[in-house]
């Protein structure tokens, strides 16, 4: 059974650089995974992309506040991924002039 990807999108209501979020499931011949609460960043003039869900914390020598990455795909992965949820991103409309 070859990797098959659903995904779902729905639109976030404000005026925020995210649009909407994204949960998807990964189909596999092992059983499936989803990934809840990707997001959609849809700036002004550029292209949409997918957003992974990250951590933030303050360092704690530092003080600095930093995203730890709580998913990371391989390059063909998170490309296949970005692909479902762009495709129904635009099903949607959103941010279509």
């Amino acid at each position: 059974m070859p990797l098959e990807i659903l995904a779902e999108v729905r639109q976030i209501d404000g005026d925020r650089a995210a649009k909407a979020f994204a949960e998807v499931t990964l189909q596999t011949e092992h059983g499936e995974l989803t990934l809840s609460r990707l997001r959609v960043i849809h700036q002004d003039d550029k292209e949409p992309w997918v957003a992974y869900p990250d951590i933030r914390y303050q360092d704690n020598s530092s003080g600095e506040y930093r995203n730890l990455k709580t998913i990371q795909p391989g390059a063909r992965l998170r490309k296949a991924i970005s692909e479902a949820v762009l495709t129904k991103y635009a099903e949607l409309g959103v941010g279509s002039k």
